[in-house]
């Protein structure tokens, strides 16, 4: 395809290899490993031109049926189809040295974060779930939990006398590094007490980042801080309009807000954000993705938060296989920008690149360098990164 929403599987090993060429120590995927929203592909099936090529696209042949479980029936090849075709092919063994985390976000429950009057996405249904949880078990591991998880911590479980959990976990690196990954789609609520992450999962952010037992700590959730895209299942109440050819109808609710959106996210921000702040021994960092992008933010107040004393350093850390159509600004018309409840300083404008980020840490300092990959090597055999923008977070 010529003006195709993705790169080749080429391009992503590509730019794979040049990643790894960096010698890091570890590697975090940080959210959307596939895309195959089921409600999307139904209506692209609906096409004649479309369904006549189903069977060539790779993937594309993938039918599900919710009335079946996922695994042990006819599920489990359209998710092998897919999971082969958008996982494995493109990590292949390439990573069997270096530790890689999986994150997930919205489309590895093969949907999108939508609210409408006909279909409220998340939290996703019984069978989304098991679709996210299946793709796992086949394709990417658990996070092993090394701390005493409250009981009702969620997708918690023992294999060969191991303790995991399948959405929520810790890296750490003796006292030098900790890093938390939590996952902000699977387990949100609805409602008076709307979070994006249930509150049992909250306090154990909260009390691991209060600590301080290792020189420096990062949070790596599947949804950013710092900047909005107008969408339904973001911290922040902001409501971007497209403009040009691709104004599309946008419900608001009776306060002029995003339709389902829900305060009560805001308010956990604001919980995260304080608890973050309000470190004393360490520099305070976020690295997530979503958006489609590089780039990277100081946050110096959200709200009615002051932060400058401790302001929070938010890294959005690049996708690896965006094409033309799957840019924010092709495919919704919209530019993703810092929200209105914040005050921020950027430190890279935001890009719509693919790329990744490096960041290194010693017991005095902490270095982030953002690595784009030029438009002009869409070939893989012509592709290279340059770094984009580097810092010290000081």
């Amino acid at each position: 395809m010529l003006f195709a929403p993705w790169k080749s599987a080429a391009y992503r090993r590509r730019l794979f290899d040049l990643m790894i060429a960096q010698e890091p120590d570890f590697v975090i995927a940080n959210g959307d490993h596939v895309y195959f929203d089921l409600p999307a592909i139904a209506r692209l099936r609906e096409n004649p031109i479309v369904n006549a090529l189903s069977g060539l696209i790779r993937g594309m042949s993938a039918i599900f049926d919710p009335s079946l479980t996922v695994l042990d029936s006819a599920n489990e090849i359209a998710l092998t189809t897919v999971g082969d075709d958008q996982i494995a092919s493109i990590y292949g063994v390439r990573f069997r040295s270096t530790p890689i985390f999986f994150i997930t976000d919205d489309h590895d429950y093969f949907d999108n974060d939508d609210a409408t009057l006909e279909r409220v996405t998340f939290p996703p249904d019984p069978f989304h779930r098991s679709l996210r949880d299946s793709l796992q078990k086949l394709y990417f591991p658990e996070f092993i939990v090394e701390h005493d998880p409250d009981p009702a911590f969620p997708g918690l479980s023992t294999q060969q006398g191991v303790r995991l959990s399948s959405h929520f976990g810790e890296i750490r690196f003796g006292d030098l590094f900790s890093g938390l990954l939590y996952d902000c789609g699977g387990y949100l609520s609805l409602g008076a007490q709307a979070r994006l992450f249930p509150e049992v999962v909250e306090n154990w952010l909260v009390d691991r980042t209060r600590i301080e037992d290792t020189r420096h700590l990062v949070h790596f959730p599947s949804h950013p801080l710092g900047w909005t895209a107008g969408k339904w299942r973001e911290w922040y109440r902001d409501l971007l309009l497209s403009d040009g050819s691709l104004v599309e109808a946008v419900l608001r609710d009776e306060d002029g807000n995003k339709y389902m959106w829900q305060e009560g996210w805001w308010n956990q921000h604001q919980r995260l954000v304080q608890a973050i702040a309000s470190q004393s021994n360490r520099k305070t960092i976020m690295v997530s993705g979503d958006l489609h992008a590089l780039g990277a933010t100081r946050i110096e107040r959200s709200g009615n938060l002051d932060l400058t004393h401790n302001p929070i350093h938010s890294v959005l850390s690049g996708p690896v296989g965006v094409g033309d159509a799957g840019w924010p600004s092709a495919a919704r018309g919209v530019q993703s920008r810092n929200p209105a409840d914040l005050v921020c300083t950027d430190l890279l404008g935001l890009e719509e690149s693919n790329g990744f980020t490096i960041f290194g840490f010693d017991r005095e300092h902490d270095e982030f360098q953002l690595f784009r990959a030029p438009t002009e090597g869409s070939k893989p055999e012509r592709l290279k990164v340059e770094i984009a923008t580097r810092f010290n977070v000081a």
